[in-house]
């Protein structure tokens, strides 16, 4: 079995240095990843909250439950729901 995986990943290896050359080269890798996280720190910068502020009015609503279910239930429950 190692001879076999040994095999593999000298044949692996043998590929990926025949596809070096075809890669471009690393400046234009480098500006690539840098335009990448432009977009995505521009994608996902903090925002300002507008409207109102959430309401906790549904606090305490499931209490009568505790009594019938386990949390894990009330996950699984809600799963489902879902």
């Amino acid at each position: 079995d190692y001879q076999h995986q040994r095999k593999i990943n000298e044949r692996d290896c043998k590929a990926i240095v025949e596809r070096i050359p075809a890669w471009s080269p690393i400046d234009n890798r480098l500006k690539e990843l840098e335009e990448k996280v432009d977009s995505l720190l521009g994608r996902y910068r903090e925002r300002e909250v507008t409207g109102r502020k959430f309401k906790f009015d549904w606090e305490g609503e499931l209490s009568d439950l505790k009594e019938k279910f386990t949390s894990v239930e009330l996950q699984h429950k809600a799963l489902e729901w879902r």
